[in-house]
């Protein structure tokens, strides 16, 4: 599939070139734009690639990772769901989330997400580079989500408005989750 995009500069917002361009191409340009922490650009890369194949579940992880730079953490949280509706069997994918819900204090859903990671990486069991890097940086998150639920008090011990803006930042993120399933939903029906 191939789309028309204008490609902007930042400083003054005008039109550089117009060219036809696929939308693995898009995610490329999204990923070394996200590299070169160049967000703005990388998000709008990321859009397109969307726009140009709906389908594929590594445009919807490329976006979420942008957003989270960005701190649109619950968009990012989003973005990561949906890419995984598209393509469970991409650990990438439940890291992502995990990263996300840590950003969002979530931190017994974040294990979850990397032991998911982890099992995917695990029956991968191909001792590439690619691989060896990704299990690296999921112990690396892990051990920062089992240390944050080991410093983290229960439920019963917490203060109750710790409790309560915990909860209500978990109901958001649940609500939002659902928006998107239902979204999926009507969109592959």
């Amino acid at each position: 599939a191939t789309t028309e995009i204008y490609t902007l500069s930042l400083h003054d917002a005008l039109p550089i070139s117009a060219t036809h361009v696929t939308a693995a191409q898009l995610r490329e340009q999204a990923e070394t734009l996200l590299r070169e922490k160049r967000f703005e650009e990388a998000l709008a890369a990321a859009d397109a690639a969307i726009d140009a194949d709906s389908s594929a579940g590594h445009a919807f992880r490329l976006r979420a990772a942008v957003k989270l730079q960005l701190g649109q953490s619950v968009m990012a949280l989003t973005d990561a769901n949906y890419g995984l509706a598209l393509d469970p069997s991409a650990a990438e994918g439940h890291l992502l989330k995990a990263r996300t819900l840590y950003r969002l204090r979530q931190y017994e859903r974040a294990m979850a997400s990397v032991r998911s990671g982890l099992d995917l990486i695990a029956v991968a069991g191909a001792a590439n580079s690619a691989t060896a890097v990704l299990r690296q940086e999921a112990d690396q998150l892990r051990k920062r989500i089992a240390h944050k639920l080991a410093g983290r008090p229960s439920a019963q011990h917490q203060e109750p408005a710790t409790a309560v803006a915990d909860a209500a930042a978990g109901a958001h993120v649940r609500s939002e989750e659902r928006r998107v399933g239902k979204e999926c939903r009507s969109r592959w029906s």
